[in-house]
Parts: structure tokens; C-alpha cells; sequence
């Protein structure tokens, strides 16, 4: 078989599996353990795991006014996704109403939304595939996609409505229309990139560091030459209306989809509930203990990620790699391996130095460490004038594949 024809059977075969495992156990919830409160009548309850999960339904459920949303901790985008995406399925299967009382009206609510959630991670294996080939080549799209696909922090936030794994998929897509604009500049795309941005930020305000990628792209694609000469195309760059329009488009996103950052900014700062912005911006410092942050008390920041929590979402042989990526990336210092590079450092500093510290943190950097881990591969596998090194890089590779997969499906059982 030829490598071409190896690679896309490779890649199919990577996507379906990552799709599979995302649907699989999806409805999970289901038990004939009912409590005395729930009543005589109830032979069958419907039980979810994830408290962010059931915070973020119940408040797209219960929002009426942009103006007033009933939760500030996260943006209104996942909130508007859900229940559009509730009130569409309601609609067609005729199940009213919507609520989160009954067993059965439950187990629709928490199905449908976990589908979307599902449904936004398949998307996001695509993505990966795309982003690697238009950065790199169709070896490290392959290698990155499998990855993805198999890592257990990936299939396990699939299967919650939380918002990680909307926040992946559009910095995802924000990568991609980047790309574009910067491989072919067009006022459109870069008009684009601004909205993805500003639609990335309504899902966590952070998402407007991704503004700071798009910048460093376009100043760092100004050309060669001496550093005066680059200095001097870096400013004549950084003045470009497109730009300028870009950074305005991703405000005014913002601005529409959470318009109370406007009209009533001081939403953001009570701290009445655990849904408020600050209060849950003071628990992830650690200015507020609860009982849920006790254990992170004694952890190292930055460190706990690596010693602790990549470990249990990728498992430990590709935490090295990703280590070795980063270098990679750096020793490399082409235009999206510095991008990609700037994107992890940037969103890591943010927040590896909080209190808090929990597993599906790290999904938003899963799909760019993994792009650079397989690039790092596959310059291993292809060293020129090392037969022995080629071949040490693909066993290697293989093994490392080969690993992830079974965490994977292991995983999933």
C-alpha cells in the first residue's frame, strides 16, 4: 500500500473511532435508584455527573433577557447554542416542557445537549486534521488527529455540555480562518477572524487573547531581511486597516452576544453565587475556599499540570512528546509553529497559576500540543543521512499511537 493511501485509511480510521467514542455512553444517567423525595410514583430516575454541566443548562433554560442573564461565570454563546438547540429538538419531537424536573424530561434535556457537545468535539477532530495539513503536511494532520481522537480528556468532556469543549472547537476555528487570512489576505477573512474571535470570548472572555495570535501572525508574515527592515514592515503592518477592522469586528460580537457588558457592566462584579463572574473568579485564585478546591490547597502551579492532570488526560508517554513539541516548536521557528507555540504559552500562563486546577483546563491546548508533538514526530521519522534514527522515530511514533489508543478505548469502557 502506498503512503498516501496508508495515511488516509489511517486518518478515517482515527476519525470514526474518535467519532464512536464520543457517542458512546452518551445517555448515561438512567438508574431505577430513586430517593423517597422523589415521589411513590417514580420508578426511574436521571442522574447527571458534571455540576458545571447542570449550572450551564439551568441557565439556558431560565434566560429571558441578554440584559440580565442568569449566569455571568461563563459567557451567554453556550447558553444560546443549548437552548436553541433544545427548543429545535422540542419543537420536532414535540416534547414540552422543557425543564429539568421529571426523570424523563431530564434525560432529553442533559441527551440533546450532550449530543451538541459531542457532535462540537467530531467537528474539532476535522479541525485538527485541517489545521495540521495547512501548517504542516498530511503526516502530522494524521499524527495529531489520532492523538485527539484517542486522548481520554477529549472523550470524557464530550460527553458533557460544558463549556471547554465550545471553547476548543471555536479557537479551533478561529485557527483556521488565521490561516487563511494570512496565507491570502482579504478584508473579509480578516473581518472574519474578528468575529470568531469576539464569538470565542462569549464563551469565556479570555477567548479575546486569541486577538493577540491573529496580531503576531500578521506581524510576524511581513517578509525577510534585516531586523531594521523587518522592525519597519512590522509597523507599517501593525497600522493596516484590516486589522484595526478585525479587532473592532471581535468587540462588536462580544458586545451583541453579551450586551449587558454594556448596558450593565456591574453584573460582572456581585458576587451573590457561584454563577457570578468574580465570585467564581475568586474561588479560582483561591481568595474563597469551598469544599471542592481543598485538594488543590497544596499543589504546585503550572507543575501540577505536568506531574498530575496531563498524565490522566493524554497518559504519560505523550506528555514527554508534548514537552519536546514546544522545544521543537521553537528550535523550528517557522510561522505556525511559533503561532500555535504563542497560543499554548499565552493561554497556559493564564490559567496554570490559578488555585484551581482540574483536568478539562487542559483541553482547549489538547489539539495545538498535539499538532506540535506530531510535527516533532514525523521530523524525527524523516531525519535525512539516520537510517537507524528513521527508524527509532516510527517505532517510537507507532508505540506512541499505539498507547494513546489503548488509553482511549480503555477509557471509554
Amino acid at each position: 500500500m502506498r503512503t498516501g493511501s496508508a495515511l488516509r485509511a489511517f486518518s478515517v480510521f482515527c476519525l470514526l473511532a474518535g467519532c464512536a467514542l464520543r457517542f458512546v455512553g452518551l445517555t448515561r444517567g438512567s438508574s431505577d435508584l430513586v430517593l423517597p423525595e422523589a415521589g411513590a410514583d417514580i420508578r426511574v430516575s436521571f442522574y447527571q455527573f458534571h455540576p458545571d454541566e447542570e449550572t450551564l443548562v439551568s441557565a439556558a433554560l431560565s434566560l429571558s433577557n441578554p440584559l440580565q442573564p442568569p449566569l455571568t461565570a461563563y459567557g451567554t454563546l453556550p447558553m444560546y447554542l443549548a437552548r436553541g438547540v433544545l427548543e429545535l429538538s422540542a419543537l420536532v419531537l414535540d416534547r414540552r416542557p422543557l425543564d429539568l424536573g421529571p426523570p424523563q424530561s431530564r434525560a432529553f434535556v442533559f441527551g440533546t445537549v450532550r449530543g451538541l457537545a459531542a457532535g462540537l468535539s467530531c467537528l474539532s477532530l476535522g479541525l485538527v486534521f485541517l489545521i495540521g495539513r495547512r501548517c504542516f503536511d498530511r503526516w502530522t494532520a494524521s499524527l495529531a488527529l489520532s492523538f485527539v481522537a484517542m486522548s481520554p480528556v477529549a472523550i470524557q468532556q464530550a460527553h458533557f455540555y460544558t463549556v471547554d469543549g465550545i471553547f476548543t472547537f471555536l479557537s479551533l476555528v478561529a485557527f483556521a480562518a488565521f490561516l487563511k487570512a494570512l496565507k491570502s489576505p482579504r478584508r473579509w477573512k480578516y473581518l472574519i477572524s474578528g468575529v470568531l474571535v469576539g464569538a470565542t470570548a462569549a464563551v469565556r472572555l479570555n477567548g479575546l487573547l486569541l486577538g493577540l495570535i491573529l496580531l503576531a501572525g500578521h506581524l510576524l508574515s511581513g517578509g525577510h531581511g534585516a531586523w531594521a527592515e523587518r522592525g519597519r514592515r512590522a509597523w507599517e503592518r501593525l497600522l493596516q486597516l484590516d486589522l484595526w477592522l478585525s479587532g473592532f469586528a471581535a468587540l462588536s460580537t462580544l458586545l451583541i452576544l453579551q450586551p449587558y457588558l454594556l448596558a450593565n457592566w456591574d453584573l460582572l462584579w456581585q458576587q451573590e453565587s457561584t454563577s457570578d463572574f468574580s465570585f467564581s473568579l475568586g474561588i479560582a485564585r483561591g481568595e474563597m475556599l469551598r469544599t471542592w478546591t481543598l485538594v488543590d490547597v497544596h499543589t504546585v502551579p503550572y507543575l501540577h499540570y505536568w506531574t498530575d492532570l496531563w498524565p490522566l488526560a493524554v497518559g504519560w508517554p505523550l506528555v514527554g512528546v508534548f514537552a519536546l513539541g514546544m522545544f521543537h516548536a521553537l528550535w523550528r521557528g517557522t510561522l505556525p509553529s511559533l503561532t500555535i507555540l504563542l497560543w499554548v504559552v499565552i493561554y497556559f500562563l493564564l490559567f496554570g497559576g490559578l488555585h484551581t486546577k482540574h483536568v478539562r483546563y487542559l483541553l482547549p491546548l489538547l489539539p495545538f500540543m498535539s499538532l506540535l508533538a506530531a510535527d516533532l514526530c514525523r521530523a524525527v521519522c524523516q531525519m535525512p543521512r539516520s537510517q537507524t534514527g528513521r527508524r527509532f522515530g516510527l517505532v517510537l511514533t507507532a508505540a506512541l499511537v499505539g498507547c494513546t489508543t489503548f488509553h482511549g478505548f480503555a477509557f471509554s469502557r
